[in-house]
């Protein structure tokens, strides 16, 4: 099912939403797979001329496992044909998620993260294959 994920894609920067942080001017997102992991690096320069990078991995069989070097953070990856859904925990709060979704040629991802101890808040991007 991660087949129909896999690859580059741009973020079109015209129709992103933001709840948090500086709109993005240029990015992407390279979704590849390594053994049974799945790897999620989305990357992006903002109005500051800020470069960012987030790397997430993780095998795609909806069972939450350790993320990273933390032992109080997990993380849990669920995919299906068209929704991709991820979540890290840290004492059991989600302390960020993203949920991918595929339509004809593009993605939607939403990626939310807990600012501040507040709710997430989301920021929203559109991807085309690039």
């Amino acid at each position: 099912m991660i087949e129909h994920f896999l690859g580059r894609w741009s973020v079109d920067a015209t129709k992103s939403h933001y709840e948090f942080g500086e709109p993005i001017v240029s990015g992407g997102l390279d979704i590849s797979m390594d053994d049974n992991f799945t790897v999620f690096d989305f990357y992006h320069s903002d109005t500051g001329d800020k470069h960012k990078h987030f790397i997430f991995e993780q095998i795609a069989d909806g069972i939450t496992r350790p993320y990273g070097d933390s032992d109080v953070e997990e993380s849990v990856l669920k995919v299906n044909d068209n929704k991709v859904e991820a979540v890290i925990l840290k004492n059991d709060e989600v302390i960020c998620a993203f949920e991918i979704e595929k339509s004809d040629k593009q993605l939607v991802l939403y990626f939310g993260m807990r600012i501040g101890g507040k709710d997430l808040r989301t920021n929203t991007h559109y991807l085309v294959k690039s």
